[in-house]
């Protein structure tokens, strides 16, 4: 079944009385999580899914990740490299991340740490992954475990899991890529009231003014919801 998104587990972030999780067009995370579940292709990226749009990661971020990085002890993955397929490099990649302020330990919500344990035993299961940046257990393998997934798989991976949700039934939602959650988990932490230098932090975001974008976007139901929480 689907999860909706904890964010009171995550320290500084007050839970509020309506639960979030909307995705665009009304769909809620809860009901693609679900319908991953149901889905035999889909089924095998339910955890990628589930791991992005707890964690708010670059799609070349979660690329890189591997066993390494993740510390389900204390609670938190790190986040100091990125991987990418690069032709005139000669394939996969290993690089530092976007800016200097995306290296950053993200918290883990205890879905996203069921996620990556679960990750963790398939990437010890595929030791055969390419060398990259001198680590070889990545937590998201193609499909024969030669090399980490990459940008342009996770963009043909979202594209197909866009439209068979999309002929599952219902109203369709107008697109789904690693973007659009992280998006969702920065507005998540924007409306349940995390200050703009600690949501610029966990983005790894460049600047404030980067982050302050997003709280633009704030529309009158948020401040709505706020107000009528400061009076009760």
């Amino acid at each position: 079944t689907g999860q909706k998104l904890p964010w009171g587990n995550l320290t500084g972030i007050r839970p509020t009385k309506i639960a979030y999780g909307m995705l665009d067009e009304g769909r809620s995370d809860a009901e693609i999580l679900e319908f991953m579940e149901q889905d035999t292709y889909c089924r095998r990226y339910r955890d990628l899914f589930l791991i992005l749009l707890h964690t708010g990661l670059r799609a070349g971020e979660c690329a890189g990740l591997t066993v390494e990085d993740i510390h389900l002890h204390s609670g938190y993955l790190q986040v100091d490299h990125q991987v990418y397929y690069s032709p005139e490099q000669g394939g996969m990649v290993w690089a530092p991340p976007k800016t200097e302020k995306s290296c950053r330990k993200i918290p883990l919500t205890a879905p996203a740490a069921e996620a990556l344990q679960r990750r963790i035993l398939v990437a010890r299961q595929f030791g055969r992954c390419q060398v990259i940046g001198q680590r070889r257990h990545f937590l998201f393998p193609c499909l024969n475990g030669s090399r980490p997934l990459h940008g342009v798989d996770f963009d043909r991976i979202f594209r197909n899991v866009h439209r068979r949700y999309a002929q599952s039934g219902g109203i369709p939602i107008a697109a789904l890529t690693p973007h659009i959650l992280r998006h969702t988990f920065c507005t998540g932490l924007v409306r349940r009231g995390l200050d703009v230098k600690s949501v610029q932090y966990l983005m790894g975001h460049a600047s404030a003014g980067v982050t302050l974008d997003v709280y633009s976007h704030v529309n009158y139901t948020d401040v709505k919801e706020k107000m009528l929480d400061l009076a009760s």
